[in-house]
């Protein structure tokens, strides 16, 4: 299942999002934070994928503080449409 991330402190990495997730047993692949293509910065949000079987523990990880931030995790959206 697909997770997305948001409200993450703009120095998270993807291996912060792995070892948060390992916290609470939960194996996060395909881990990637969002970042502008000018200049590299985080967006301050991310993607995780992990085991359909760990999706609701890791939704109830929402609110929990990670590098000084409460961030926010819910079901990825599918993307409807795309770029023109």
């Amino acid at each position: 299942m697909k997770l997305f991330i948001c409200n993450l402190p703009y120095s998270a990495t993807e291996d912060d999002i792995v070892a948060f997730f390992a916290t609470e047993n939960i194996t996060a692949s395909k881990v990637k934070v969002c970042t502008d293509r000018q200049t590299g910065a985080s967006k301050g949000f991310g993607f995780a994928e992990v085991p359909d079987a760990e999706e609701q523990q890791a939704i109830r990880m929402s609110g929990f503080v990670l590098l000084g931030r409460k961030i926010k995790i819910d079901r990825a959206r599918t993307p409807q449409g795309g770029r023109r």
